[in-house]
Formats: structure tokens, sequence, C-alpha cells
């Protein structure tokens, strides 16, 4: 039990989002169902309070006994890695006047390091799409979020009979990881080596699984040879393996995509997607585009390409962009149908290879 007295700081952040070509975007038979069935935003987060990460998703909500649409939307906290937080945000639509209009508020009175809040009927979509003059000018939809995060700086804390920690399996198998406890295999990274564990390796990755059962040119008997991976990607590599996180993903997410498809950890190329998702922007969408490609990441893939399809003429700019087109012909040709999709015209036949691209399981090494 604690007695405390408390002061309580404000940091507030006023975001746009804003989606181009909203007509054809919501005229799609995709936009009910990408994304886990939700349109998203890119990541936003209020900079100099603790760790955040926020999104906006957009979705359709029909009405079975009237056959009304309405467009859903939902304001959700990053729950990997975010510190419990308390925090109040207005949601609204800006009209062409830059007003606000269909506000709606939301809060939540005790910290939580996760937070999902969402209006299922936010507007009708038909009023949208016969006001276009005053709600969708140019023809992009300007959603606007409030938000504000609560911090409480605790002064004259007096902690009194302090509960007992909970001790968890993760916390047992990092300190087997890190002093290296009954170790059985060694992995040789360059010059670097590192201590593990066969049964976990194995258990967690198909890949190790397979190389440490079968006689090949990396299984040395009690050591191990890696020649795909630098030190410290796997160093990160065995964090995830042994706790299932990694403390600084966000600066390494791009590597451990990477890593996480050559080693087939999925929890970990599921994290990197969507940690990648929510970072999309106009100056990276086809960087990532081709990161997603090469990695076998279909999600992001899916979700980076109808970004750049919505985005294009902007996209265009890019000096990424115009160096991609030169040397990844078969990306662009997904591009093509993905912009024919959206502008009604039927695409031509593709070929196998782009028709099965993911549908190709990458060999073991």
């Amino acid at each position: 039990m604690k007695v405390t007295d408390s002061k309580i700081g404000e940091h507030k952040l006023n975001h746009k989002w804003e989606i181009d070509d909203f007509a054809s975007v919501i005229k799609r038979p995709s936009f009910a169902t990408s994304k886990n069935g939700f349109f998203q935003s890119p990541g936003f987060s209020i900079e100099g309070t603790i760790k955040n990460l926020w999104y906006l998703r957009l979705s359709i909500n029909r009405e079975a006994s009237n056959n009304e649409e309405w467009l859903s939307l939902t304001v959700a906290s990053n729950s990997h890695g975010t510190d419990p937080i308390r925090a109040s945000c207005l949601l609204f639509i800006l009209n062409d006047k830059k007003k606000r209009k269909f506000t709606q508020t939301f809060r939540n009175s005790f910290e939580s390091s996760h937070i999902d809040w969402g209006c299922e009927k936010f507007v009708k979509k038909n009023l949208l799409l016969t006001n276009k003059d005053e709600f969708l000018p140019n023809n992009m939809l300007s959603i606007g979020i409030e938000l504000t995060i609560f911090e409480s700086a605790a002064i004259n804390t007096i902690e009194i009979l302090p509960k007992p920690s909970k001790r968890v399996i993760i916390d047992d198998l990092k300190k087997l990881l890190d002093h290296k406890i009954a170790s059985d295999i060694t992995l040789q990274v360059g010059d670097e080596q590192f201590k593990a564990h066969r049964a976990i390796l194995m258990m967690r990755s198909p890949v190790f699984c397979k190389w440490l059962t079968h006689q090949t040119k990396e299984n040395m008997g009690d050591k191990f040879i890696l020649s795909n991976i630098n030190s410290e990607n796997c160093k990160l590599m065995l964090e995830f393996i042994y706790t299932d996180k990694v403390e600084d993903l966000d600066s390494n997410v791009e590597n451990l995509l990477a890593v996480a498809d050559d080693y087939q950890l999925k929890g970990l190329k599921e994290t990197c997607q969507e940690l990648l998702c929510g970072s999309i922007s106009v100056e990276n969408a086809a960087r990532i585009m081709v990161l997603a490609h090469r990695h076998n990441a279909k999600q992001l893939f899916d979700y980076v390409i109808e970004f750049v399809a919505i985005n294009i003429t902007r996209v265009m700019k890019t000096t990424y962009y115009v160096n991609f087109i030169k040397f990844y012909p078969d990306i662009s040709l997904i591009l093509i149908e993905k912009l024919a999709n959206l502008i009604n015209i039927p695409a031509t036949p593709q070929t196998p290879e782009v028709i099965n691209y993911f549908s190709r399981e990458k060999n073991l090494k």
C-alpha cells in the first residue's frame, strides 16, 4: 500500500489524418477487410511524455435492419512496450471551413497500457458522400484528434508493506541467457560467440530445429556457425527467442524483420510488421514496400501497397520511388493492378510468378 501526494501534468497533441481520394477508397470491396477489418492511419505520438504510440482506425459498420452504412472510428494505443497511462481524446471530422463536426469524447479514469476507444456509428457514409463540398473538399477526408496524456509526478511517497513480486518464466529464461547457465551450444558469429541452449533454439525456430537435428555445414557439434547475421542482430534475436520481446525494437525493426524471415520467428515477424505499418509515410512508403517484398512480409506488403496506391501522386515524387521502378518490375505490376482496382479499370492478367509470389515457401537453409 502507498500513501502518495501527486501533481498531474498534461501533454496535448492535435493530429490530423488526411485520406486522399476518399470517395474511391470507400467504394472498394477490400475496404471492409483490409488490415484485419479496418483502415489504419500511420502511427503518431506525443513527444516529451512516457513512451506512447497511437493509431486511428476506420471501418464500415452495416446495420442489417435498415441496410444503412456507418463509418466506425477508433483510436487505439500500441500495447507493445507501452507504459500505463491516463488519457483523454476528442475525435472529429474537419469540414471545408476547418470546423469540427461529429465530435466524440473519450477518457479513461485509471492508467492502462492498452487503450482502444471506438464509436461504431461515428457518421453515416452517405452523409459524407452527399455533402462532398463540406466534408470532402478536394475529395479528401480529414479526421482530427485532440489527444491529452496525463502524467503524475509522485512526491512524499511512503511505501508500506510492498506486494511481493511475482516471478514469471521469462525472468528465468532471461537469466539462463544472461548468465549462460547450463548452456550446451555456442553460436559463432564472426569473431564473437554466444552461449545458448539447443532445446530452446529448436523449440522457437523451425530453422534451428532443422539445422540442429541434421548434419549441416553450420552444425559442428557443440558449435554452430551463423554466416547470415551480424553479432548485434544475433544478440537481439536471442533476446526475442528467450523472452518473446526486444527492448530496443523501434530502432532495429527493419533489420529484425529480415532476421525473423531468415529464422522463421513468426511472433517477431508479426510484431515487426505491425510496428512498420504504423511508421509508414509518403517519404518512406516505397522503401518499406521493397523491404516487405524482399522479406515475404505479406501483411506489411498488402498494407503499404494500399497506402502507396491511395497516395500515389505524392509518393511518385519521392527519390526512392523513382529508383524503385527501375529495379523492382514485379512490385510495379502488383502496384499497377492495385491502382487499376482503385479506378475500376479491369487489370490485365498477371503472370503466374506475380500471382503466386507470396504462396511460395521459403526453403530452409
